[in-house]
């Protein structure tokens, strides 16, 4: 064997790897927002509560939440699925971040700035949805790239994406 031909087949391997993994963050992307986009598949209960810190975010307010607004209650509780930043008046009281939200700073950046550029919609919040499933799914390929050859990696990877359990943590941020 040449040495030219040994040098080929990890070439070969890198490209594959290459390929596969672009491919799965364009699917992943895609199905991770199209599914957040879902019928009741979007952020519910303590998770919409501490996005509330995002809304702040969205209108300007830095990291604080509205308080006491039915408007918020509604959007927050899914009742209406857009929120429109007149909705949030004037005299509409601010407390500062709590201390769980305060851990998740930068998911509440994330989702703040997409709902100040997109809106204040669940659909605004979909790009952020497919991000973290293609990045979750690009990882589990990692993994399983460090013992499988790639075409048996993607399908574990496969395996990994459309398992009930995984799919069900899409939407709750």
């Amino acid at each position: 064997m040449s040495m030219a031909h040994a040098l080929r087949w990890p070439r070969a391997l890198c490209r594959a790897d290459v390929l596969l993994a672009l491919a799965i963050l364009v699917a992943g992307f895609t199905f991770g927002a199209r599914y957040a986009r879902g019928d009741g598949n979007a952020p519910q209960g303590v998770n919409a509560f501490y996005l509330r810190h995002a809304l702040g975010v969205a209108c300007g307010k830095g990291t604080q939440a509205p308080l006491g607004n039915k408007a918020v209650d509604l959007f927050l509780n899914r009742k209406t699925d857009a929120l429109a930043p007149a909705d949030l008046s004037a005299d509409t009281a601010w407390e500062p971040i709590a201390p769980f939200a305060k851990t998740h700073l930068y998911l509440v950046y994330c989702c703040g700035w997409l709902w100040r550029w997109r809106g204040i919609s669940w659909d605004a919040l979909a790009p952020l949805f497919g991000a973290l499933y293609a990045l979750t799914c690009l990882a589990a390929y990692g993994v399983f790239r460090l013992g499988l050859r790639p075409l048996y990696a993607a399908a574990g990877t496969l395996l990994f994406a459309l398992c009930p359990l995984h799919l069900t943590i899409v939407p709750h941020l």
